[in-house]
């Protein structure tokens, strides 16, 4: 099945192409000669790895491979600048290859449900992610350049091992969706009272931590607009 797709895509010239779920268990080598492509879904198969050779589709734009058995990604990867959107959800991957943070035109990532462990500081160069999935991995702490990603939208930590977030969120003044559901903050960090998360259309998604009595109690009864409140005033914490 695969084979007759990329057949027609050469033969037709196609910009995008659909491997999603067609059972491949490796990147056919046919595919990575068609050059031309701006879009490719590799979704629901069965990879373990994507190729070295992947940057000769130095065009792409769009790139997904959610829902296979991907454990490392090769470090060719960052050579593909014109990404735009990169969907690696429901794999393997325990670590990013060096120099991830080079993908100059990346707006939308998701590496949700993988097993990550660490996140480097060379990711704090993704200045053009405007929307960011780390959901289920295991994440014990980021790093402080992620203060760099000053267009950031949409961040996603639902279910990490989180109990603290770099002093340097604060400088994500375009932050509008922020999920940390399911970690383990017994506080409410203090950098997450310069951003505008309290406002009536933003999102700070809370549950599942450990918080500590008095927040659970402010969060019950006013939730996030009067727990900023409360912490904002001088006698927060002092009992």
């Amino acid at each position: 099945m695969a084979a007759a797709i990329i057949q027609d895509a050469r033969h037709n010239n196609l910009k995008a192409i659909s491997l999603d779920d067609t059972g491949i268990k490796e990147v056919p080598s046919e595919l990575l000669d068609l050059a031309g492509l701006l879009r490719l879904n590799l979704a629901h198969n069965k990879l373990s790895d994507l190729p070295d050779e992947i940057d000769k589709l130095k065009h792409l734009e769009i790139m997904s491979a959610y829902a296979n058995r991907i454990a490392t990604l090769p470090r060719s990867i960052t050579h593909l600048q014109s990404l735009r959107r990169l969907v690696l959800s429901n794999n393997a991957i325990r670590e990013l290859p060096a120099g991830f943070g080079t993908l100059a035109s990346l707006e939308y990532l998701d590496l949700s449900c993988n097993k990550i462990t660490v996140i480097s500081a060379n990711f704090g160069y993704l200045t053009t992610l405007r929307t960011l999935h780390l959901a289920d991995n295991l994440l014990t702490a980021l790093p402080k350049e992620m203060g760099n990603l000053a267009i950031l939208e949409t961040l996603v930590l639902r279910d990490n091992k989180l109990a603290a977030l770099p002093a340097e969120f604060a400088q994500l003044k375009a932050l509008a969706h922020l999920n940390l559901q399911g970690n383990q903050f017994a506080k409410l960090p203090d950098c997450l009272l310069e951003l505008p998360l309290d406002r009536r259309e933003a999102r700070l998604l809370l549950a599942g931590n450990p918080f500590e009595t008095e927040t659970k109690a402010v969060l019950k009864h006013g939730g996030v607009p009067r727990l900023f409140q409360a912490m904002r005033e001088p006698t927060w914490g002092a009992h």
